[in-house]
């Protein structure tokens, strides 16, 4: 039976056809301490097809003509009537410095184009139905069963539920269906979609078929679903996915507290506890259980003590002034913020260690 893994990217931008090469390489890494991935021909992405999906280029194609200019951002808001959009020029005026806007524009924008855009997030919806619908179609040429688990980050969440629940609703589903049809499992890493469900959305994230079996007896497509938030990221908690009515069997809420790299809003730190990685190769490879090799299983840390303190101390002050924040944009404007904060961190941790941290730049 073919086993495929989706992997959905988050903001920033993504157009080397290797970005996920470090997902990848993360999960073989972590694999390998565990019976059955150790050998070289055993090893995770050897057993399980890693499928890539990209869907950032929409972003870049408005941005090219924006040209980083706040100004270019306000006119096409009017031209184009974009609803509820926020004052963009007004607010980068604002900003603490050039490192806040330049991670405005290289990864928050993302989150700005999708919400507030709607012909971009059509066409990202699309694409990823696209990729899909193909890597599913080729699975089956091969064998007409196909193991199907999805991993997706940060803004990827949104979309990868956006894209499902859209694709639920047109004629093309049936291509996908059939009889006894599941996908195994969904993990949603640092998940943003509640807080990007627009309030007039019918795609909604606790109702559509991306959601796990639950009190409410809807269909759904996945027959379990991982959320899972780092403690310390102001990104993922505001307006955080955070259901009650889940059936627990079907649902797992993760909660980390580790910091294996100054960046706990990053993809492949997720990937590094044993809470995320062990069911996510389990279910992903089609096993049961793992059993350890050498246990124990020592998660990594950064080589700078001080560093790291400081930005547990800043994220926690940060995620104080998020309480209660539920807006799309009080999330990009916290995005920034705790991102200069870890290049911040980067810098301090260098000086105190004479090394870099080892961990995601988005």
């Amino acid at each position: 039976m073919p086993s495929l893994l989706f992997v959905l990217h988050g903001m920033g931008v993504h157009d080397d056809p290797h970005w996920c090469d470090a997902v990848t390489d993360r999960l073989d890494r972590v694999a390998a301490r565990y019976h059955g991935f150790d050998l070289d021909d055993q090893r995770f992405s050897r057993q399980v097809r890693v499928v890539p999906i990209t869907y950032d280029e929409p972003f870049r194609g408005l941005l090219a003509g924006w040209n980083r200019e706040a100004g270019r951002v306000h006119e096409t808001i009017v031209e184009e009537r974009i609803r509820g959009a926020p004052d963009v020029v007004r607010w980068l005026a604002e900003l603490d410095g050039q490192r806040q806007q330049a991670f405005f524009w290289s990864h928050l924008v993302d989150v700005l184009l999708y919400q507030f855009f709607d012909a971009v997030a059509k066409q990202v919806r699309l694409r990823v139905i696209d990729q899909v619908l193909e890597a599913m179609a080729a699975a089956r040429d091969e064998e007409p069963t196909v193991r199907v688990t999805f991993l997706a980050h940060s803004l990827g969440t949104a979309v990868l539920h956006d894209s499902l629940a859209l694709l639920s609703t047109q004629t093309r589903v049936q291509a996908l269906e059939g009889p006894g049809f599941r996908f195994d499992a969904a993990f949603m890493l640092a998940n943003v979609s509640r807080v990007l469900e627009d309030d007039h959305d019918r795609l909604r994230v606790y109702e559509s078929v991306v959601a796990p079996p639950n009190a409410l007896n809807l269909p759904h497509w996945f027959h379990a679903y991982w959320n899972v938030r780092h403690r310390l990221d102001p990104i993922a908690a505001v307006r955080a996915f955070a259901p009650a009515h889940f059936d627990p069997e079907h649902y797992t809420d993760v909660r980390l507290s580790h910091v294996s790299g100054l960046n706990v809003h990053g993809f492949t730190q997720h990937l590094d506890h044993p809470d995320v990685h062990v069911p996510l190769i389990a279910m992903a490879a089609g096993r049961l259980s793992l059993r350890l090799r050498e246990p124990p299983y020592e998660i990594p840390t950064p080589p700078c003590v001080e560093a790291v303190r400081r930005l547990e101390d800043q994220a926690r002050a940060l995620l104080a002034l998020l309480q209660g924040a539920r807006d799309p944009f009080d999330l990009i404007r916290g995005g920034v913020q705790f991102l200069a904060l870890v290049e911040d961190a980067r810098e301090a941790c260098r000086a105190e260690s004479g090394q870099d941290d080892d961990d995601d730049r988005a």
